[in-house]
């Protein structure tokens, strides 16, 4: 029942194409409905969600052929409720089952989304249903090395059964369209794209442009989400003239606007999952062949160069994200570099068709 509009579905499905890999779509097509609130955690609604996975029986009765011609399974995003009645499946046809979770439920809801209390009822019934699938397909995905190591320590995965997959960016949506051009004393634009939520830190970005409201720096903020709301506020608060919401855009129409921009913004929260994960939005800009900013973490750190393929700034520290802004602003050869970097080293590491690659080797290496 995934999501056949999400990012990372279409990146996958595209990346493994790409490589002459025959994919099978079988989809439940059920109503996608975010949980963003605590009404949509409430044991009604979450039960609802369970009911609606029962009609995953007519749809893989009536793909059977399709699924008996393949050589393995994968679960699309969210898959989290589709994992057992996959599982049985694929242990019925003899088939190997993957699944990439991109997200853990009861660290998500608590920590990021703050819409379960930890320890409670509901977070401990979330957590041993996290335990139970995790340990059901023959390989469970991780985008960083880091986030495989809690997978495994935290819900008791075997490190033998976790691969890693970096999320990477689909290059056809975030089609690179040539370098932005920036000289000393232009209009330097800053882009932030996506969801607002906890880990994004948007209030350290607002902050930020508070303190470069003197120089002509324009950030837009592009998307929406459950703390949009608060973060007009706080532009609002602090009278700032240098920022742009354009909540109307999507991934399918955005791209005009993204191209305007000559740094694309990632993480910028501390935050224990931040340390753990690298934001799709990193890639994005890579794709794009922006100057990444982003929160310095383990994870980030891992992957790239400092003022050389990224630009790091302390986690939660807006005047050190001014002060790394307000430098690409004086200096372009700066900005220039790290743009034609961060593009070389997403095309070589990164890219729809790099991915499919790695994922066709993680579905090889465990089919014989």
């Amino acid at each position: 029942a995934y999501d056949p509009t999400h990012s990372n579905n279409t990146l996958i499905i595209k990346a493994l194409r790409k490589n002459n890999i025959t994919v099978h779509e079988i989809n439940a097509s059920n109503k996608v409905t975010l949980m963003e609130d605590s009404d949509s955690t409430s044991p009604l609604k979450l039960v609802q969600r369970i009911l609606r996975r029962f009609n995953l029986i007519p749809v893989t009765l009536a793909n059977l052929d399709k699924i008996r011609q393949s050589d393995a399974l994968y679960i699309g995003y969210p898959g989290h409720l589709d994992v057992v009645w996959c599982w049985l499946v694929a242990q019925v046809l003899g088939k190997k089952l993957f699944f990439y979770p991109l997200v853990t439920l009861s660290v998500g809801f608590t920590e990021e989304k703050k819409l379960l209390n930890r320890g409670g009822v509901l977070f401990d019934i979330i957590k041993n249903f996290e335990k139970f699938v995790y340990k059901l397909p023959d390989v469970l995905i991780a985008d960083t090395p880091f986030q495989k190591e809690f997978l495994s320590s935290h819900f008791h995965v075997p490190n033998k059964n976790i691969e890693v997959l970096p999320i990477g960016a689909d290059d056809e949506v975030y089609k690179f369209t040539g370098y932005t051009p920036y000289k000393k004393g232009d209009e330097l634009v800053v882009v932030y794209y996506g969801l607002y939520s906890q880990l994004h830190g948007v209030e350290t970005i607002i902050k930020a442009a508070e303190k470069l409201k003197n120089i002509s720096v324009t950030f837009l903020l592009v998307g929406k989400g459950y703390t949009l709301a608060d973060n007009q506020t706080l532009a609002k608060k602090l009278n700032l003239t240098n920022i742009k919401f354009l909540t109307a855009l999507t991934e399918a129409n955005s791209l005009a606007t993204l191209s305007k921009g000559h740094i694309f913004l990632g993480f910028f929260q501390k935050h224990p999952i931040v340390d753990r994960v690298v934001g799709n939005k990193v890639y994005q800009g890579m794709s794009l062949g922006k100057a990444v900013v982003t929160a310095e973490s383990k994870a980030v750190r891992s992957l790239f160069n400092d003022r050389e393929d990224v630009l790091f700034t302390k986690p939660s520290d807006s005047s050190d994200l001014a002060e790394k802004i307000g430098q690409l602003y004086k200096n372009p050869n700066l900005l220039a570099s790290i743009s034609k970097n961060s593009h070389e080293k997403f095309i070589k590491q990164y890219s729809t068709q790099t991915i499919g690659q790695k994922l066709q080797t993680i579905i090889s290496s465990h089919l014989h």
